[in-house]
């Protein structure tokens, strides 16, 4: 991933997974539930870090959970990392892009492992959809100017 214009510029150098869980508590009693309305919850997180000069560590969180009948039938927790290097922003074009553009750079690689996981664990892919960073970022933004 490479977004450019004039001198300003944010490239992705390296994309690594940081850390993952997958949990299924109720282990075989969960392939013989009966079987009911799944109630799916989505935490979506970041954060990033200077890592020198104009090398960025971006991390994207994930936690999602799903229950059946309010019983707790899987967990995954995921925390997907990139390297990018940042040149020519200024310090709010820069908070926004690691913030928005490197974040959707990294969800669908994070989204990917999530379903394979899942359907590892023994249940359906959930194919989670795409999450709008510029809105969550323009919202966040609006409530901390209030």
């Amino acid at each position: 991933m490479q977004a450019t214009s004039g001198d300003k510029s944010y490239i992705l150098k390296k994309i690594f997974m940081k850390d993952v869980a997958c949990e299924a508590p109720k282990g075989a009693e969960a392939m013989l539930m009966p079987k009911g309305p799944p109630a799916v919850s989505v935490d979506v997180g970041g954060k990033s870090e200077r890592v020198r000069d104009n090398l960025w560590e971006v991390e994207l969180s994930l936690n999602i959970t799903l229950q059946i009948n309010q019983t707790p039938v899987f967990a995954v927790e995921i925390y997907q990392a990139g390297l990018f290097e940042c040149e020519g922003l200024s310090e709010a074009e820069l908070h926004r892009v690691l913030n928005t553009d490197c974040m959707e750079t990294l969800f669908p690689y994070a989204r990917e492992t999530i379903d394979s996981l899942i359907v590892k664990a023994g249940f359906p892919a959930i194919s989670l959809q795409p999450v709008n960073f510029h809105g969550l970022y323009a919202q966040a933004m609006a409530e901390q100017a209030k």
